[in-house]
């Protein structure tokens, strides 16, 4: 077993429930996520999480401010555990309105949906590009 840290995620989840991932940083731009529903760990490119973030989904407008480059992480990660552990893209879709929604407070735009839809397709097929061609 790899050295790591364990990350508790009640996003989502009843009180007092909560999914547990193992997650140890490496570098500055990668992390390597462990769950025991998924079938081996995967090590994902925080950077790439960003970029997807950044581009697509960004509900507080924040456009790469300085000192706001993880602004977005833990929501990012969580869709990409959730995708990864097989849970459909409409779901993951609604998390993100409903963090943009009701957590953030900022309701729901024009183009909510649209942009968590954009957002959980790549992150998708951006881990669909990291599975083992074997596999």
């Amino acid at each position: 077993m790899l050295p790591g840290r364990w990350i508790s995620i009640r996003r989502g989840k009843p009180s007092g429930s909560a999914d547990f991932h193992r997650v140890d940083v490496v570098g500055r731009s990668d992390i390597v996520v462990y769950n025991d529903a998924m079938p081996k760990p995967t090590t994902i490119a925080l950077s790439r999480l960003r970029d997807i973030g950044w581009s697509l989904w960004d509900p507080i407008g924040l456009h790469r401010c300085d000192g706001a480059a993880d602004e977005y992480d833990g929501y990012l990660m969580h869709v990409a555990g959730l995708l990864r552990r097989g849970v459909g893209k409409e779901a993951c879709m609604e998390y993100l309105v409903h963090i943009e929604a009701r957590h953030m407070g900022l309701g729901i735009s024009e183009n909510t949906f649209q942009r968590a839809k954009a957002t959980v397709q790549a992150l998708d097929i951006y881990l669909a590009s990291l599975q083992d061609p074997e596999s």
